[in-house]
């Protein structure tokens, strides 16, 4: 019996089994997010003004102070901003005190903002760890990171040229058909929740839908068109309405294009849904005095 083992052994010694090559990383001025390498416009326009890329996604621009980052401008919003946003709620009012959220955290841009829960202000690229927004772990050229942060490979070797598996992308980047849209698709709604018109403690469901072509199955010639629909709200009656998102959602066929190589179909339709929430009423407070420290909350909501 020992004999035998020690065959086997002396067998798989010989034909050791090696592991298949690693693929190559991205160059050092590109950046691997959804198993593309982005250049840095690109990668920047994906994660928009209020991130930067890092990692295999975005990482948040820290503010001192609690102070929200403007998803517009990309710069942290000063105290005396969020006094004049808070102003602005109360229509006029001189002194409303500062902005703020007295659960959840608040997002600006603009003059628009809102209080969200806290997963819910992460963005493209972006996910809640349960004490803040962190960048998508890094995958390999070829890879995308799936819910759970492992990677799974959506271009495979066909008889030496690279193809993408369409199907694996789709499911990955946008969502499977008929389900959930990935934060790719709706991390920047959630964060916008104006966009929709969706008020604060109110709900509305996007339907969006992506018709890809890929043109001789080229991966990098992709044409995608989206078309999005706010569904009917039964509670307030609110009509089903068009909602534009060709801006918000163009960087991620970018990420599509800079797949290259040859797609594993010539055209693919998916449907995802958004819910989007509209988070809890903005509170006001009074400003921090120098000598007594700061004051005590005003009752508010500036909703």
């Amino acid at each position: 019996m020992r004999g035998a083992a020690a065959l086997i052994l002396a067998s798989a010694c010989a034909h050791p089994v090696t592991a298949p090559p690693r693929p190559a990383a991205c160059p050092a001025d590109t950046f691997a997010i959804e198993g593309a390498c982005l250049a840095t416009d690109s990668a920047r326009a994906y994660c928009g003004n209020a991130a930067r890329p890092e990692g295999g996604g975005c990482a948040p621009i820290p503010c001192s102070d609690g102070e929200p980052v403007d998803l517009e401008s990309g710069e942290c919003v000063p105290l005396m901003a969020l006094r004049r946003l808070g102003a602005g709620a109360r229509r006029g009012a001189e002194d409303a005190g500062l902005l703020g959220c007295e659960d959840g955290g608040l997002v600006v841009e603009g003059e628009s903002f809102a209080c969200l829960p806290h997963e819910r202000t992460c963005g493209r690229g972006e996910r809640w760890s349960g004490e803040a927004c962190r960048p998508d772990p890094p995958c390999p050229p070829g890879a995308v990171t799936d819910a759970s942060g492992g990677c799974v490979a959506v271009v495979r070797s066909d008889r030496g040229e690279a193809m993408l598996d369409v199907g694996t992308w789709i499911r990955l980047v946008v969502g499977p058909d008929g389900g959930s849209g990935t934060a790719a698709v709706c991390g920047p709604l959630d964060q916008r929740p104006w966009l929709a018109g969706v008020p604060p403690h109110g709900e509305a469901v996007l339907e969006i839908q992506a018709d890809m072509v890929f043109p001789d199955n080229i991966v990098s010639e992709a044409r995608v068109t989206v078309t999005a629909r706010r569904q009917v709200d039964v509670h307030n009656f609110g009509p089903s309405a068009v909602v534009p998102l060709g801006d918000i959602l163009d960087p991620v066929w970018t990420t599509l294009r800079a797949m290259k190589g040859v797609a594993s179909a010539a055209s693919s339709r998916v449907r995802v849904h958004c819910t989007i929430e509209g988070g809890s009423g903005a509170t006001r407070s009074r400003p921090p005095v120098r000598d007594g420290g700061p004051a005590g909350p005003e009752e508010d909501p500036a909703s």
